[in-house]
């Protein structure tokens, strides 16, 4: 999962979304804690990432694209 989830920073990044280290790790020990359930996902790792709510739909189309059901 873990690699799967730094594939999934750097098309955010790709995106335009600058998700920091700090942030990323955050991200990964959210998704540990919370499970792969795709929307409990979506929402930790929208919580640990978006700094901007403007920022929310890049994020969403990214994440369905990469994380397409």
């Amino acid at each position: 999962m873990r690699s799967r989830l730094l594939g999934f920073f750097d098309q955010l990044r790709a995106a335009g979304i600058q998700a920091s280290i700090a942030e990323s790790l955050d991200a990964v020990e959210a998704a540990s804690v919370l499970g792969v359930e795709r929307e409990t996902l979506r929402a930790a790792l929208a919580a640990a990432l978006i700094k901007d709510h403007a920022d929310r739909p890049t994020f969403d189309s990214v994440f369905d694209r990469f994380f397409a059901v």
